[in-house]
């Protein structure tokens, strides 16, 4: 007899307690009352726990392969929440393509853990906010190229036009975002068609050109923190506007902050985390239920397949569009 058969627990019966922890975010005690009040089917809190934990070993060589073709992407996506393990702080981080996500929990927010997963030697962009640790990995690596995220520094020059103590923080505050809606206004005309990224550049570098001398102008305003941000800005230029010059570039981080919010929902809902086990359960859940979601996959036909083809000593699936099995459907 198969070794999975004393699990008394099918594929479809494993994949549903798969997908209704990663999908809906269902504790271990809610999830068993769905099973008994709405299958009718009983089952120990330790049983729960078992298929989960087996669910999480048969993903990890599919989770394995995203994480290695993120070296090989033209352009990563990166945040990071923190998300406690056994009553200590630890991060969350989500790595997110245009096709897959990657995510992994680890004690550290440093630049160590870019490192660990993108290697030295990554020269692809890498879309982020201005935390330190994004810096600090850019100027580690030996090349590539770094987009920060305008959606941050929209909302930091917004709250500098309420600085009351200064009547012209307002007025900074709307100069500056005029000139930044017109460099926006022609990066969607781009996005829509009506520029071609040739006509994109040669438009936005003379609107680029007088923001950079307007936030010099204001490098030394009588509001310290207007000062300090121009500064700042100024420090980081470069990485600025790499998204008019690149395919494939957002000037937002949006991406992987839609992608891991429901990493945020769970830290919410649940205690977090207490084991390794734990931690690498989360991690794969949520890896493949949002490459599932990019990808207008079904996740729950996913799972089963993966636990199908491990029981029956088949080849796994893959979530690597270019890998991926005819056999799982898109969802409607």
């Amino acid at each position: 007899m198969p070794e999975w058969i004393y699990s008394g627990t099918g594929d479809t019966l494993q994949a549903h307690i798969t997908y209704l922890t990663a999908e809906a975010n269902l504790s271990r005690r809610t999830l068993q009352r769905v099973l008994d009040e709405v299958f009718h089917i009983p089952l120990a809190l330790g049983t729960i726990q078992n298929r989960l934990e087996d669910s999480s070993e048969m993903l990890k060589p599919i989770c394995d392969e995203l994480e290695n073709e993120l070296t090989t992407q033209p352009a990563v996506n990166v945040d990071e929440t923190g998300y406690p393990h056994n009553k200590k702080l630890a991060w969350l981080w989500a790595f997110v393509t245009s096709t897959f996500a990657f995510f992994t929990l680890q004690a550290s927010r440093g630049s160590q853990v870019l490192h660990k997963v993108l290697g030295k030697c990554y020269d692809g962009i890498i879309i982020c906010d201005r935390f330190s640790a994004y810096v600090r990995y850019h100027k580690d690596r030996a090349c590539g190229l770094i987009q920060l995220c305008w959606a941050h520094i929209i909302r930091e020059v917004k709250a500098l036009g309420h600085q009351l103590a200064f009547e012209s923080a307002q007025i900074f505050s709307v100069v500056m975002r005029k000139r930044i809606g017109a460099v926006f206004r022609l990066w969607y005309a781009h996005k829509q068609g009506h520029l071609s990224r040739v006509q994109l550049i040669a438009a936005a570098e003379p609107l680029i050109a007088e923001m950079c001398a307007f936030v010099e102008h204001n490098q030394h305003h009588p509001s310290h923190d207007i000062a300090k941000f121009n500064r700042q800005l100024l420090k980081r230029w470069t990485s600025l506007f790499t998204f008019i010059y690149h395919e494939g570039v957002e000037p937002t981080n949006n991406l992987a902050e839609r992608v891991i919010r429901p990493g945020v929902q769970t830290r919410k809902i649940s205690y977090c985390t207490r084991s390794q086990n734990g931690q690498w359960l989360r991690a794969r859940l949520l890896t493949v239920s949002q490459t599932c979601r990019i990808q207008q996959r079904s996740a729950l036909e996913f799972y089963r397949a993966a636990i199908h083809t491990r029981r029956s000593n088949l080849p796994v699936p893959s979530l690597l569009l270019h890998h991926k099995d005819q056999n799982l459907g898109l969802a409607a």
